[in-house]
């Protein structure tokens, strides 16, 4: 069971709580590179006040050693070629990027999927399809751990929710569409839910963002049928209370935003525990964003992928290090992705009877 239960400092910890990038689990090179420049670099050497120039020859010793690492680490622990197996992209082209088969379809495509998975929920007691996405941080992260890969493999449809890699696969033979932002594919999803009765699930955030998000929610689609919704602070020992809520809730479409890979995390080992459940849509911080506390980039920094950098503006102690280590790596994955056999699957169909296609 090792592969279906990551543990963390806290198995409370939401999205917006410590990053677990840097953990051994989940990044055993970045630690091993870290040590490497600590010992070239002893840390009152970074901190003294005395030799700035040290503190910063220290800071880019690290962040290329890193990067250095991840690279080489991916080039000898995957192969070039794409070998995932996979069957279960409703029908849409799968392209491989970074060692993930991305679905080539549009937002509105990716709504429709998750509405009809949803309102078919209310006639069978299947367990849900898993959809998540992918962005340049994730593709980085599934290169340097077997852990988080198995996670998302265990998807039945990965998003593209990276400008950059709709931007590269343009170089490719089958590029993607556009970006499906989970942000935006909510809005698109709950439009669709209005018409035909999909209810939501809202699993996430703190108690405070939920209950605005809720709020904002309602506000923007009142016909929408929100079955429930809680909080993403809860033990391990409570999580098969609120596995047992949601099953009771019955909803179409289970929202849950609690961070990568805690959220894949869930999904995995409670997937056939969700019976009744129509689809589950990992969404990270959409919750922050919907509750007014977070803001989106200008829709300029979107469409030319740097989003990220604005993020970076407004945290930059949190997500300042965490780009500069992972962004370079993505780019490599997705740059060898395309070079080898251009990273396209054949499309394939599955599971049907719960989409209709």
């Amino acid at each position: 069971m090792k592969l279906l239960f990551i543990r963390y400092r806290s198995v409370a910890t939401p999205a917006c709580g410590p990053d677990p990038i840097f953990s051994t689990a989940a990044f055993p090179t970045l630690y091993r590179t870290t040590a490497v420049a600590k010992a070239v670099f002893p840390s009152d050497l970074a901190h003294s006040g005395a030799n700035i120039s040290g503190a910063i020859l220290a800071t880019l010793a690290s962040i290329t050693l890193r990067v250095f690492k991840m690279v080489l680490g991916s080039f000898l622990d995957h192969p070039v070629a794409p070998t995932i197996p996979h069957d279960r992209s409703f029908g849409y082209p799968i392209l491989v990027l970074g060692g993930l088969p991305i679905a080539v379809m549009n937002r509105e495509q990716s709504a429709r999927v998750l509405d009809e998975a949803g309102s078919a929920a209310r006639a069978t007691d299947r367990p849900p399809i898993y959809v998540t996405s992918a962005n340049g941080e994730v593709l980085s992260r599934v290169a340097g751990s077997s852990l988080v890969e198995a996670l998302f493999s265990a998807a039945d449809l990965i998003h593209a929710d990276g400008q950059a890699m709709v931007l590269m696969s343009r170089l490719g033979r089958l590029p993607l569409p556009e970006r499906v932002a989970t942000t935006d594919l909510f809005h698109d999803v709950a439009r669709y839910a209005e018409a035909s009765g999909t209810s939501f699930y809202f699993l996430g955030g703190t108690a405070d963002t939920m209950a605005r998000a809720l709020v904002a929610v309602q506000a923007a689609y009142p016909k929408l049928v929100v079955a429930g919704a809680r909080n993403g602070y809860f033990s391990e020992a409570e999580e098969a209370e609120v596995v047992g809520d949601i099953v009771r809730a019955k909803p179409g479409i289970l929202w849950i935003g609690m961070g990568v890979p805690r959220e894949q995390a869930f999904v995995v080992r409670n997937r056939v525990r969700l019976t009744g459940v129509g689809a589950v849509k990992t969404c990270g911080g959409l919750f922050d964003f919907l509750s007014g506390r977070r803001s989106r980039a200008p829709v300029w920094m979107q469409v030319a992928g740097i989003e990220w950098l604005y993020r970076v503006m407004l945290e930059p102690h949190r997500l300042l290090w965490r780009y500069l280590t992972t962004n370079p790596h993505a780019l490599y994955l997705i740059a060898r992705s395309l070079l080898a056999s251009n990273g396209t699957m054949p499309a394939r169909r599955s599971r049907a009877t719960l989409t209709g296609h």
